[in-house]
């Protein structure tokens, strides 16, 4: 009897087993970056008729899944794809890229057991790190510091007038300080320091 009792339990305890990695899903996908090329040189001398702007796969961007109760991390590979795997269905994820510990991209995730999803992500054709910042007229850079200290910016640099570049601290969105600017007194404009393709 003990024994039969044993390989029933054995048997439940594989069952159970099988039906948990049944209840696991997948979450793939590529990470896709912008490019451009030096207009006078690459384009009109060495390679006439390339295009100067285009998208491909962003390699070596660092990812997180993660919800309330798992975590998960990845890195895209020379494609810009990556995958997660065997992940619990914990019901909503959230998929972040970043990019030298910065936030650059996110997406909101829904996995159900068994689910095989695809999640591209597109990354803006800017800084990672840094806000151009144009304050209300008359804020002098002593004004411009106390504020960016309350806020946690970690680098001041004035561009000219009264608008700045602010770098964010490591580990944060740069969409979500974006987001909290635009309701501050202070604040005129903000935006992403948005890289400009050379010339030459």
């Amino acid at each position: 009897m003990l024994r039969k009792t044993s390989l029933f339990l054995l048997l439940i305890g594989l069952a159970t087993a099988a039906l948990a990695a049944q209840d696991t899903g997948r979450v793939a996908g590529t990470v896709y970056e912008n490019y451009c090329r030096p207009l006078i040189k690459e384009v009109l001398v060495d390679d006439p008729g390339r295009a100067t702007v285009g998208e491909r796969g962003a390699a070596g961007v660092t990812l997180y899944l993660y919800s309330d109760e798992h975590g998960f991390a990845a890195e895209t590979g020379a494609d810009g794809s990556y995958a997660f795997a065997d992940v619990p269905p914990a019901g909503n994820y959230w998929l972040g890229a970043f990019i030298r510990n910065y936030g650059v991209a996110r997406a909101d995730v829904a996995l159900v057991g068994g689910d095989d999803l695809r999640v591209d992500l597109r990354l803006p054709f800017a800084s990672p790190a840094n806000l151009i910042v144009q304050f209300a007229p008359g804020t002098d850079t002593d004004a411009v510091m106390i504020w960016a200290a309350a806020y946690g910016f970690v680098e001041v640099r004035r561009l000219i007038g009264t608008i700045y570049v602010l770098r964010i601290p490591e580990w944060y969105y740069l969409q979500d300080f974006i987001e909290w600017l635009r309701f501050d007194p202070l604040v005129r404009s903000v935006g992403r320091d948005d890289i400009l393709c050379p010339l030459g």
